[in-house]
Formats: C-alpha cells, structure tokens, sequence
C-alpha cells in the first residue's frame, strides 16, 4: 500500500470534491477505503491517504498526483518535489494548461466529424426522398398499365361467350367473377410489392441514420481520451525539463568550476 500526505491545498475538501473539481478519473471511494476515511470527510493538512501499491492504478497514479507535496503533519507545503518534480497540484495544472492549449484543435476535428456526420444523414434523407418518388412512379405506371390490361381482358372474355352462345349463364357469370378476382389480385400484388420496397427502405434509413447517431459520441469520446492522453504527455514533458533544470542548477552549484567563464 502506497501513502501519500494532503498539502494545504486540499485541506477542508473532501476525496469525493477533489475528484469532482479536477475530473480526474480516479475512484474516491477506493481512496477513502485504502485511507480509512469516507469520501465526504473533510481532509487536514498533513493527513494520510493511501492508495493501492500498483502503479499502474488510477488511483495510485492520481493519488501520487495529487497528493506528493504533502508531508507527514505539515501545515503548508507546495513547493515543488525533489530535483523539480511537480506537485501534486502543480501536475494538475500543467495538465489544465495542456488541455486548455490543446482544446481549440480537438474542437475543430470534432466540428468536421459533426459535419460529415451532418451531410451524410443529408445524403440518407436525399436517396430515401428520391427512391420514394421513383416507387410512385413504379406504382403509377404499373397500376395504369394493369387498367388498360383489364377492358381488353374483359372484351376478350365477352367475345368468347358470344361465340360459345352463353348470354346468361352460371359459366358466363363464375369466368366473369374470376377474371375480376385474377385482376383484384394483380392490382393488389402491384401494390404490395411497391410497399415492400418503401418498407425495406425506411428500414435501411433508420439503420443508417443510427449507425450515424451511436458513431459520433463514440468518436467524440475517443477524442476525448486521445486529448488527455496527449496532455498527460505534455505534462510529462514539461516536468522533464523542470527536472533537467534543476539538476542543472544542481550542478552548477556544487561544480562551479565546470560552469565558470574565463
């Protein structure tokens, strides 16, 4: 188990306010239990926090952030670590900076994503609109077809029981009724197979369009996690060469000799 101390700038805040006022994607309930307090406890200065001993854990990793520049009892203390590490506050704000410096190229990606995501959906409702207007015409022109079939149908049957002699008879009237059945259904197959086509489309605009609505806050969030990270890396960066400073400075003083001018 790891343990940390809280600096002065923490003192009257609670885990659970730290974490809400950085955005730190640590757990402060696992804090809180690790250190033996709850998360809503006021913190004094001084006081220990502990986290688990794994390096590699959130909680650790922003334990160690947010808590390095404390010490055991102290009552003020935020001055930068040994050989110019950062405190833990001081990470936090390079991460703040980076972040803030980083926020007007992310917001102009994220822009042209909700743009295309934009036109595409326009693009959807475009061929969606135009494929409706092309099963009307489908529909138009095959039902016309269909009722300049049926007088010619019609006239042929009359022909054909004026020949045979029947006027009026139970024949005459049942071919009479199954053609007008065998024309019903034409029309009603026409009709139905158009619908099927605006269905399976209406179905495939809803599929895109969803496809569209779930991709974009997915996009966004990895967005938002490839800016941390890159800010993370700034920050990293920008405690390197604090270190290198320092143990610049370092040895500047203890060799004054290798730094004199002549």
């Amino acid at each position: 188990m790891a343990t940390f101390y809280v600096g002065p700038q923490y003192v009257g805040q609670s885990l659970r306010d730290i974490q809400r006022s950085t955005g730190l994607a640590f757990r402060a309930d696992v804090l809180a239990n690790f250190s033996g307090i709850g998360e809503d406890t006021p913190l004094v200065a001084g006081q220990p926090i502990s986290a688990p001993d794994d390096a590699g854990s959130a909680e650790y990793i922003y334990a160690n952030q947010l808590f390095s520049g404390g010490t055991p009892g102290s009552s003020s203390s935020s001055s930068a670590g040994p050989q110019g590490t950062f405190t833990g506050a001081e990470r936090i704000q390079a991460e703040k900076d980076a972040l803030e410096k980083l926020k007007p190229y992310y917001e102009e990606v994220l822009a042209e994503a909700r743009g295309d995501v934009a036109r595409a959906k326009q693009i959807i409702e475009e061929d969606y609109t135009l494929g409706r207007r092309y099963r009307e015409e489908d529909l138009t022109t095959q039902t016309r077809g269909a009722q300049m079939e049926e007088p010619r149908e019609t006239e042929a049957l009359l022909s054909g029981f004026n020949r045979r002699g029947l006027l009026y008879s139970t024949p005459r009237t049942q071919e009479e009724g199954e053609l007008g059945e065998r024309q019903r259904r034409r029309r009603e197959a026409i009709t139905r197979a158009i619908s099927r086509q605006e269905e399976t489309s209406g179905i495939q605009r809803r599929r895109d369009t969803q496809e569209l609505d779930i991709g974009l806050p997915r996009y966004e969030r990895t967005l938002e996690e490839q800016k941390k990270q890159q800010a993370f890396g700034i920050a990293d960066i920008a405690e390197t060469k604090r270190q290198q400073r320092s143990a610049a400075e370092i040895a500047r003083f203890l060799l004054p000799e290798r730094f004199s001018t002549k």
